[in-house]
């Protein structure tokens, strides 16, 4: 729906019929209806949509000066994902606003209202992006403050602090808040036989974004994560994704070049079995490493591989890279030979657990000797993440204690709060969140999900569920 004043330069092609709605301002009706072309410049600011639309006669006010219906979403494909609350059209992302914020919406100008009613229309650009998109966490370069790190660790008695306090000054540098170098073997991948160099173009930004994701790229050039490069056969397209804080997600899809990249796999421990093996301690402590995949170094052949596409030109990362297919297995190999001698430290990626079945000044020990792995390697650690002497702790998607594991509560409840899946694509999203803690579950194939595992065996993809009895009752 369109308010009338804005479609006037159109009355000639004005179509009489009436229409009644029922919206959140009360009862509105309308007497004719128009073809307009208009923009979404949160978007972008090229592409014209063209569409039929209701017209709101002056005095019936409802807030706002056009509205987009169901209609119109499910033609253009936007996706409303009040999950994340962001509005997805064309693989763009941008966040939802609240209605009123500094401004009040209802004071926008006519003009600005007319800019966004066009003339043109030019055609909707698809883009197969990958769905395996990887969080890289915005930096934040601030050394820690030790004394008030200790301080939070209510857990333990003053004497207690005291004692970590004094072996954290002891390896200040490595909390520092710098992103770390490992002083290791450059990371080489290797192309599989046959393979070629494949480019991809960049995607398109949304407008909202570019600005952000320009500083994106001038921070990680600034860090030496990224460097511009013009040689270069390879081509990645780069992209970003909000996050709930207002701050973006910087996101390389890999997906061609990784089809190409042999892969020599690493063990990484399966999570349920290994905490499971971990029950009876005394004291447990988490860290976690700066940015860990960003501190091993790629060879030079390597770093072509991973060159990103952007409108703003290419480039190529000198580190390890999230989403490239020999990150993981690189990254879990390295810290294993650094620190898995270490007795009663697990380390999941850049994620370490060190828990001691003894007193606390045993456990003061192990920390002391990973601390001296990594400033030998010189690593750095995040400790704004990192847990001290606790007794119960979050770990991976659990939570230990003295007396065993069990399940975070608000993963269980994110769970619970799952809307009825309506395709294959979101029973298999629904039964991979489920089967996480399938390792604590007993014959869990084969008894509540078994129905749900089978109702994804009827076709692929948007293929509707038929919700039986059983199945609902599974679910």
């Amino acid at each position: 729906m369109l308010m009338r004043r804005y479609a006037e330069h159109l009355s000639h092609n004005f179509v009489k019929g009436q229409s009644s709605y029922s919206t959140g301002s009360g009862q509105l009706k309308t007497n004719v209806k128009v073809e307009v072309h208009f923009m979404l410049p949160q978007f972008s600011t090229s592409t014209t949509i063209s569409h039929d639309v209701n017209l709101i006669e002056e005095g019936q006010d409802f807030g706002y000066d056009m509205s987009i219906g169901r209609d119109i979403l499910k033609a253009l494909n936007i996706d409303l994902r009040f999950s994340n609350g962001t509005i997805v059209w064309d693989e763009m992302v941008v966040p939802m606003k609240e209605y009123y914020g500094n401004d009040d919406p209802r004071d926008l100008k006519q003009a600005e209202v007319f800019a966004l009613l066009a003339q043109s229309a030019e055609p909707k650009a698809t883009h197969d992006m990958t769905k395996r998109m990887v969080e890289i966490q915005d930096a934040s370069y601030e050394k820690a403050d030790l004394k008030e790190v200790c301080q939070k660790a209510t857990n333990l008695s003053e004497s207690e602090q005291a004692e970590l306090y004094k072996l954290l000054v002891e390896f200040e540098e490595l909390f520092d808040g710098t992103l770390g170098k490992w002083k290791t073997e450059p990371a080489k991948a290797e192309l599989k036989e046959g393979a070629k160099p494949v480019y991809q173009r960049h995607y398109p930004i949304p407008n909202i974004n570019r600005e952000a994701f320009h500083r994106e790229i001038e921070c990680l050039v600034d860090l030496k994560i990224l460097e511009p490069t013009a040689e270069s056969q390879y081509g990645s397209p780069a992209f970003i994704v909000p996050k709930p804080d207002r701050t973006v997600r910087f996101v390389t899809d890999f997906k061609r070049i990784n089809s190409m990249v042999k892969r020599k796999p690493f063990p990484i421990l399966r999570i349920g079995e290994t905490l499971q093996s971990l029950q009876g301690f005394t004291w447990a402590s988490t860290l976690d490493l700066s940015m860990g995949y960003w501190t091993i170094e790629l060879d030079p052949e390597t770093k072509d591989m991973t060159t990103i596409t952007t409108e703003f030109g290419k480039f190529r990362y000198n580190v390890l890279p999230m989403g490239f297919v020999i990150s993981s297995d690189v990254f879990q190999a390295k810290v294993m030979e650094l620190l898995g001698h270490i007795e009663g430290l697990r380390c999941y990626l850049d994620d370490i657990l060190a828990m001691t079945c003894g007193t606390f000044a045993e456990h003061l020990q192990q920390l002391r000797l990973c601390f001296e792995k990594l400033r030998e390697a010189g690593l750095k650690v995040n400790i704004k993440k990192c847990n001290f002497g606790v007794t119960e702790v979050k770990y991976l998607g659990y939570i230990i204690t003295r007396d065993g594991i069990k399940p975070d509560p608000k993963k269980i409840q994110a769970i619970v709060d799952l809307a009825r899946p309506t395709t294959v694509t979101d029973m298999k999203g629904f039964l991979g969140m489920v089967q996480f803690y399938r390792d604590m579950w007993q014959r869990w194939s084969h008894t509540m999900l078994h129905p749900l595992i089978e109702s994804c065996k009827v076709g692929k993809g948007k293929t509707p569920i038929q919700w039986s009895t059983d199945l609902i009752k599974s679910f």
